[in-house]
């Protein structure tokens, strides 16, 4: 992933033919689920960076219910635009099963190479054979593009010393930041 460099980032877009005279549209869809209140504000922030690099940024605010049911019935909007949402760390052999395999909840990609590989996963309990098989499905999703990140914010906790002396991060957790029983009080 690139850091930030916006004129590296001139380079790359006057490259792909881009320019703030030229610019690429790029839509993103904006939503505010209970557990992510900063998604609005952080793509509300995205113009700021996009623009002067050649990025016309269209938001198109939404729901959750609204989105949700177009991930759930594939429909055309969920290639339409970017997803406005906090991308989280949750079980990895979940997000397989739940993104992509068929009988999943919300597919936004599929493939064979997918579909047997969560196929090998579901009937292993030796996390080697996990291993690969994830791996296999992560060089798929690369080889054929199906996850374009265009930003990335990493976690962050941040903490006063004097209330809480230290919080063991979990790994890869069912939800965003978890695991507050890992706390250990200053005092």
């Amino acid at each position: 992933m690139y850091g930030f460099d916006p004129e590296a980032a001139k380079a790359l877009m006057a490259e792909a033919g881009y320019s703030p005279d030229n610019p690429m549209e790029f839509t993103i869809w904006n939503y505010v689920s209970s557990d992510e209140p900063e998604t609005a504000v952080m793509v509300e922030a995205l113009i700021n960076y996009w623009q002067p690099i050649g990025i016309d940024l269209k938001i198109v605010d939404s729901e959750w219910g609204t989105v949700r049911s177009a991930y759930r019935e594939k429909n055309d909007m969920i290639k339409q635009g970017g997803w406005g949402n906090v991308i989280t760390m949750r079980s990895v052999v979940d997000r397989v099963r739940a993104w992509a395999y068929p009988d999943g909840a919300g597919r936004n990609y599929e493939s064979d190479a997918i579909n047997e590989a969560w196929a090998a996963i579901a009937q292993t309990v030796d996390p080697d054979e996990i291993d690969k098989q994830v791996q296999k499905v992560g060089d798929d999703r690369f080889d054929n593009f199906a996850d374009i990140p265009f930003f990335w914010f990493a976690l962050q906790v941040t903490a006063n010393p004097e209330v809480i002396e230290s919080w063991t991060f979990p790994g890869t957790s069912a939800s965003k930041t978890s695991h507050w029983n890992l706390l250990k009080a200053a005092q």
